[in-house]
């Protein structure tokens, strides 16, 4: 915000929205100190988190019928989550200190939470779950609940001073129907898009919108196709909150099975830094000329993901003593580091595509690993997934992997020859 006031953006304090018109230039009228004051805008942006007369003149929120309820609690000290237990394999799985550095996440039967120590002093507290769900904090509220779920971070809370104030809301996740408008007029923040708060989504929903509009304003100052960029901008924006809501429909089903929930998360990681993380990042998610081109891996990587979820589902909703013995070995999942370098640089055209393919390839590798050790353990009987149809014979497969990716690419075998694993016994 100061860079932008330095570059001349004028911004009015404590001012509401108090009508508007329709124009060129558009008139407003803002509200401040008591005086009514009038404005005129050749583009209105409402950012608004309950939207305000700019939404409904020209959008609507499209509800998702994905509901969830969220408590945050801050402390006056900071949570040690070292101190959860002092079993040598919880104390051996971080370096010591690690934890109370980075964002603790906690899973358990239908909700998730997150501790986050403050760099200067205390931490905040955050519970998600779906709204309908039992077990929501009452009466004793946040410190309540967690005495009664999750006792070992109720005593550090009490260490930290107890939870000094706490917030609690609900709220019905949806999108609108139209991002921004040739007639000047465009939303972004919660004003665009409302959405559970797993892998910080919102924050990409957020930045996805903006570079949108942005692009939009600069092609109608530029004396661009306007109305093109609208079209795109408005059916891209709702394809990006549909692909999050599915994943966060998703998780509140695993959360009860910590090896299904586990290994998805590295999925859902690996998809994000191979695929969604680079093409936002480029000049190219901008391009509806250019999305045409990312378009042909996209349907690829999404048959792959879909088929993915499918299976973890299935994983997730079988009785605790069916899971198979074993934990997810992050050390057998290269993709991630493959993936993290891969993104140090941002690319455009022809090298962006390339990157993507790159990222389509260690996801196929992956998808095929998933189904046999998933598979395998929980006796699933395998249908071809769409994204490879050559997958008949596990058998076979494992003998000569050569031909599961589309009779093009090689897997690559692990040091002892095997494929690369899921699970560790």
């Amino acid at each position: 915000m100061r860079r932008a006031v330095a570059l001349g953006l004028v911004v009015l304090d404590e001012a509401e929205l108090d009508g508007m018109e329709e124009g060129e230039p558009h008139q407003v009228w803002l509200c401040r100190a008591g005086a009514r004051e009038a404005h005129q805008a050749r583009w209105l942006v409402d950012a608004s988190a309950g939207g305000t007369a700019v939404r409904a003149a020209f959008t609507s929120v499209v509800p998702s019928g994905h509901a969830v309820s969220a408590t945050f609690g801050w402390t006056s000290g900071r949570v040690h989550p070292d101190r959860f237990s002092s079993h040598e394999d919880y104390a051996g799985r971080a370096p010591a200190g690690l934890r109370d550095r980075a964002t603790s996440h906690i899973v358990g039967d239908g909700y998730w939470l997150w501790v986050i120590n403050h760099r200067k002093a205390g931490a905040s507290i955050g519970l998600m779950r779906l709204r309908d769900s039992p077990g929501f904090p009452v009466g004793g509220g946040l410190q309540g609940w967690l005495d009664q779920h999750e006792p070992e971070l109720a005593d550090e809370v009490r260490r930290a001073g107890g939870l000094l104030r706490e917030h609690h809301g609900s709220f019905e996740t949806g999108c609108v129907s139209e991002l921004v408008s040739p007639r000047r007029l465009a939303v972004t923040g919660a004003a665009a898009a409302s959405i559970d708060a797993l892998y910080s989504s919102g924050f990409d929903l957020i930045c996805a919108a903006n570079r949108l509009l942005g692009s939009a304003i600069e092609l109608d100052l530029d004396g661009g196709d306007l109305p093109r960029m609208c079209r795109y901008g408005s059916r891209l924006f709702p394809s990006l909150h549909q692909h999050y809501l599915a994943l966060a429909r998703d998780w509140y089903s695993l959360t009860r099975n910590p090896q299904a929930m586990a290994s998805r998360l590295l999925w859902d990681n690996a998809v994000y830094f191979s695929f969604t993380a680079p093409w936002l990042c480029s000049e190219d998610f901008v391009d509806p000329s250019a999305f045409a081109e990312v378009s042909s891996v996209a349907n690829r990587v999404a048959d792959l993901h879909t088929s993915v979820m499918a299976t973890s589902r299935t994983w997730g909703e079988m009785p605790p003593a069916t899971w198979p013995v074993g934990s997810v070995d992050q050390s057998a999942v290269p993709v991630l580091r493959e993936a993290l370098l891969d993104l140090r640089t941002r690319r455009s055209g022809a090298a962006l595509l390339e990157q993507l393919t790159r990222g389509l390839e260690r996801l196929e590798q992956l998808g095929v690993s998933w189904f046999f050790d998933v598979g395998e353990a929980l006796q699933l009987e395998l249908s071809p997934p769409p994204w490879n149809p050559y997958m008949m014979d596990v058998a076979a497969a494992r003998a000569d992997p050569s031909h599961l990716c589309r009779g093009r690419r090689r897997l690559s075998p692990a040091p002892d020859g095997r494929m690369v694993s899921w699970l560790r016994p």
